[in-house]
Order: structure tokens, then C-alpha cells, then sequence
């Protein structure tokens, strides 16, 4: 029975292997063909060099940042890179931030933070938290953002980065701004300012002053609107952030106007139009010119009022007319760039068709080959096998005979067993039956020697006793009578006696 189920097996083995030697071959095509397609292995490095390329061309090219984003995104997913994972999420974040789809924005910021928190990247999580709080400002959800945003500050104090110490004060005081709650404002602005700061920090320092102060212009609190201000110039300064500083000496100027301070005003708004005609900030030298335009009348001066419209026009003229210019040149160049990538498109499709076709080519003769070396081996396997199996097939028949003959020479000393128990079987029957018998007998001559103790005791003992005493009486002086009566009574205890005896006589032979 065993060596028929080991031939059946035997016989299947095959199969299974050729099946086994197939799904093999079709895993070694698929890790062929994404070998081919992802040209081997890129390192961390290189996937986060990617990663940080896409969030340098998020303010420039939104496109080609998403590209790269995704393109990181799936070379860390099929690398198992946790780290650059966690990035490239973050980066599809911030590209969907810029496209201004929030919710996705949220989305993917919330996957880098649970990815992030199985890291336990510190850093990773409080830029996460930095990043949630932003997309909530920009839906106007300020409870959410606040709330993130102090998160991120009980970590920042407690893992001790001082330079996200600022940014955190920064943006939890803008959402300040952005409510209206001046003195939360003013409290988070003058901690960014009391500690130090890298440019990324002074440029947000002071964007945030010239926010505030520009809420206190709007609720006419000018003193405390011009300090902030002149702390936004500062901070501009020392960046050399000419767009905040042409900004902010025009913020001052209309502060100094709403204050009545004309002269000072003069020079904030010139300071500005510097600004502007310098590095063409042609909205800038509108403003100035409005303002200027604005002194001149209510000082009567109206050649200086006319001169300050001319300019305004004329600069109003040049911006249409630019723009109008711009937009033709950027529709000629957006067809040209259109038709070029259409172009490079088709033969890009071209050279990917040609290529694909080349590395399905040479996966398919790899993959043969493959096959092919598989199932020689496999064959040679399965060959080996049955050979081994036979042999071991043939040493478990002979076997076989030998527990059968062992079997049958077994049941023979099982039945002369069998034989034997009957006998002793029937032997303790008889020995029981003889046992039986014996205790029998013994009770029945136990009964008798209890009798006859019983009259040995009793019967047997009293005439022998009338004549010892009467014997006893003899040898003493009496009469001829008395001699008399005592032989008759020897006599009677004689006749007695003997009776007795007779009687234990009887009860022994019963």
C-alpha cells in the first residue's frame, strides 16, 4: 500500500515542478522587465535629490514639480525607502498647495505625518504639523490651524530648534493678523523678534510686521502702525528684500500722511519710487505717484500735482501697452513651446516604443533561457528522484515481506497463547472448585473438633473426676458399707465414662 501511494506521488511530482518552474519563470520576467524599466537601483540620495528638486520647481513650474514628485514617490515605493517616502508625500502636498487644491493638500500632508510618526522624525513631524497649519489658514479654518501650529511648538521646545522657534511664532501671529486679535498678534511678533533668526525667518519676520501694520493703519492706530512698519523695514534690510522695502516705505508714507507728518511722508514715497524705477516695480511707482499726486493738491501745488499724473499716465500707458506686448509674445511662445513638445512628444513615444520593444525582446530571451535552464535542471531533479524512490520503493518491499513473515509467525504464538490461557484458565476453575471443597471439609472437622473439645471439656471430664475423688476415698479409714456404696458409684462413673467415649467416638467417625 505505501509503495503504491509513493508511485502516485511519483508520478504527480512532475507536474508540480513544471508548475512551480513556470510561476518562477513569470516572476523572473516581471523583475526583468521593471529592472529595465527603472534601470536598476537609485539610491536614497539620488531619490532625494528628486524630492528636492520638485519643491524647488513648486514656485516656478507646478508641472514639472508634480512630475518629479510622482516620479520620487514610486521610485521610494518600489525601493521600500521610508524616509524618501515620507518626503515625497510631503512634496505631493505642497504641489497640490500650489495648484490651491487644499483638500488634497490636506490629504497628503496628514500621510507624510502618520509616515513621518512611525519614523519618529522630530523634524519631519513638526514640518508636517507647520504644513497642516498653513492649508487650514488658507481655508480660513483658524481653529484648526492654531492648533496644529502649538503642537508643533510643544515639540519645537522640546527638541529645541530655535530657527523653527521663529517660523512657528511667525505663523501662529499671522493667523493673529488674519483674525483681527491684535495683541496675540503683537505677543508672537515680539517673540520671533527676540530670537535669531536666518533669512527664510527675518523675510517672514518681516512680511508679518508689515501685516500687522497694516491692520493698525486699517484700525487707525498710525503710532503703533508706524513701528511696526519701520521693524518691517529692518528686517527687510537686512536681507536686502527690496519688494518688502519698497512696500514698507510706502506703507510708512501713508502713515506719515495720516498723521499729518507731509515732509517725512515726501521722503518714505521717494524712497519707494527709488525702489521701483530701480528694479521696475512699475505698481510701486504707480502708488507713489497717487500719493504724491494726492500732497500736491491739498497743498495747492498744481504744477507738481499735474507733473505726478503725467507720470501716472504714462506708466499706466506703458503697462497696457507691455501687456498687451507680453501677452502676444507669451501666446507666440506658448504655440512655438506647444508644437516643440508636441514634437518631442511623438518622438519621445517613438524612441519609448522602440526601446520597450527592444527590452520586451530581450526579457522574453532571457526568460526563455531561464525556462529553459529551469527545467533541464528540474528533469535531471525529477530523475534523480525516481531513481532514489525506486530504490527506496524496493528495500520497503522486502521489508514488506519481512513484517509479514514476522506477522504470521506473530498469530501463531498468539494462538498457543490462546490455548495456554484456556488451559490455566480452566486449571483455576478446577483449583477453585478443590479450594471450595476443602474449605468445606475443613469447616465440617472444624465442627467436630469443636464438639469434641466441647465434650472433651465438659462430658469427659466429669466422670473421670467421680473417680479420682472415689479412688482419693480409698486409701482412707471407712466402713464396709461405705466401701460398698463407693464401688457402685466407681462403677456408675465407669459406665459413664465409657458412654462418653462412645460418644466422642461416634462424633469422630461421623
Amino acid at each position: 500500500m505505501l509503495a503504491l501511494s509513493l508511485r502516485s506521488y511519483l508520478n504527480m511530482r512532475p507536474i508540480k515542478l513544471l508548475y512551480i518552474a513556470l510561476v518562477y519563470l513569470l516572476l523572473v520576467a516581471s523583475s526583468l522587465s521593471m529592472a529595465q524599466s527603472n534601470k536598476g537601483v537609485i539610491s536614497h540620495d539620488s531619490i532625494m535629490a528628486i524630492n528636492k528638486e520638485a519643491f524647488t520647481e513648486i514656485f516656478s513650474d507646478l508641472q514639472k514639480a508634480d512630475s518629479l514628485a510622482d516620479l520620487a514617490y514610486n521610485i521610494a515605493l518600489y525601493q521600500n525607502d521610508s524616509v524618501a517616502i515620507a518626503r515625497a508625500v510631503s512634496v505631493k502636498g505642497s504641489v497640490n498647495w500650489g495648484y490651491a487644491k487644499y483638500n488634497l493638500s490636506l490629504k497628503w500632508y496628514f500621510n507624510s505625518l502618520a509616515r513621518y510618526e512611525a519614523l519618529h522624525d522630530t523634524v519631519g513631524i513638526i514640518n508636517s504639523f507647520n504644513n497642516i497649519a498653513e492649508v487650514y489658514k488658507k481655508l480660513q479654518y483658524h481653529e484648526n490651524s492654531l492648533r496644529y501650529l502649538h503642537r508643533a511648538k510643544r515639540l519645537i521646545n522640546a527638541y529645541s530648534k530655535v530657527d523653527n522657534t521663529v517660523l512657528n511664532n511667525l505663523n501662529i501671529a499671522q493667523v493673529f493678523i488674519n483674525t483681527h486679535k491684535n495683541d496675540s498678534a503683537k505677543f508672537y511678533l515680539d517673540l520671533a523678534k527676540n530670537l535669531p533668526e536666518k533669512e527664510v525667518s527675518i523675510k517672514m519676520t518681516s512680511f508679518m510686521n508689515y501685516l500687522y501694520a497694516k491692520l493698525k493703519k486699517n484700525q487707525e492706530q498710525y503710532d503703533e502702525a508706524i513701528v511696526y512698519i519701520e521693524q518691517s523695514i529692518h528686517f527687510a534690510g537686512l536681507i536686502n528684500n527690496v519688494v518688502r522695502l519698497a512696500d514698507a516705505f510706502l506703507l510708512l508714507g501713508e502713515l506719515k500722511v495720516a498723521i499729518a507728518d507731509v515732509e517725512e511722508a515726501k521722503l518714505e514715497f521717494n524712497k519707494a519710487l527709488e525702489i521701483g524705477k530701480k528694479h521696475g516695480y512699475e505698481h510701486i511707482e504707480l502708488e507713489v505717484y497717487k500719493n504724491l499726486y494726492k500732497i500736491a493738491i491739498n497743498q495747492d501745488d498744481t504744477s507738481k500735482a499735474f507733473e505726478y499724473l503725467l507720470h501716472y499716465s504714462e506708466i499706466k500707458d506703458n503697462i497696457y501697452n507691455l501687456s498687451v506686448s507680453r501677452q502676444a509674445a507669451e501666446f507666440e511662445t506658448v504655440y512655438q513651446l506647444e508644437k516643440m513638445e508636441k514634437e518631442n512628444s511623438l518622438l519621445q513615444q517613438k524612441q519609448d516604443n522602440s526601446s520597450n520593444i527592444i527590452k520586451y525582446q530581450v526579457a522574453f530571451i532571457m526568460a526563455a533561457i531561464m525556462a529553459l535552464l529551469i527545467a533541464v535542471y528540474f528533469l535531471l531533479l525529477v530523475n534523480k528522484q525516481r531513481k532514489s524512490l525506486k530504490v527506496a520503493i524496493a528495500e520497503l518491499e522486502v521489508k514488506s515481506r519481512l513484517v509479514e513473515a514476522q506477522k504470521h509467525k506473530l498469530e501463531k504464538q498468539s494462538n498457543t497463547t490462546d490455548v495456554l490461557n484456556k488451559e490455566l484458565t480452566l486449571l483455576n476453575k478446577n483449583l477453585d472448585t478443590r479450594a471450595q471443597e476443602i474449605a468445606r471439609e475443613m469447616e465440617v472437622k472444624n465442627k467436630k473438633m469443636n464438639k469434641y473439645a466441647f465434650m472433651n471439656a465438659h462430658k469427659l471430664r466429669a466422670p473421670i473426676a467421680s473417680i479420682l475423688g472415689l479412688i482419693n476415698l480409698f486409701g482412707k479409714d471407712i466402713s464396709t458399707q461405705d466401701e460398698k456404696t463407693m464401688i457402685k458409684m466407681l462403677k456408675e462413673s465407669a459406665h459413664n465414662l465409657d458412654n462418653v467415649v462412645h460418644e466422642i467416638k461416634d462424633v469422630i467417625d461421623e
